[in-house]
């Protein structure tokens, strides 16, 4: 049993609603230096750290992609999803 709210691994679904909410309060204090409009940060709950818009997405992604790979058993949509994600993985560490 966890008893500090520190001890939580950020992303854990079973965190109390509290401590999903700290992770979401972005830290400032280590805000990009070089963020600018043409290169614009986001505050990324999960990962704890500011992320540019394309690196959001590739983690999402392949978060995604993991889960449903995890799955015995996939549906025609979900195998479909999950083509979809692979090619955009790969097209964003290509870029």
């Amino acid at each position: 049993m966890i008893i500090n709210d520190e001890d939580w691994e950020r992303g854990n679904p079973g965190a109390p609603p509290h401590v999903q909410r700290m992770w979401e309060l972005c830290d400032w204090d280590s805000f990009p230096d070089d963020a600018s409009d043409e290169k614009p940060y986001l505050w990324h709950p999960i990962k704890g750290a500011w992320v540019t818009i394309e690196d959001a997405v590739l983690f999402d992604s392949k978060r995604e992609l993991a889960a449903l790979q995890q799955k015995d058993l996939l549906s025609a949509v979900e195998i479909a999803e999950a083509e979809s994600l692979s090619a955009r993985i790969k097209e964003l560490e290509e870029a």
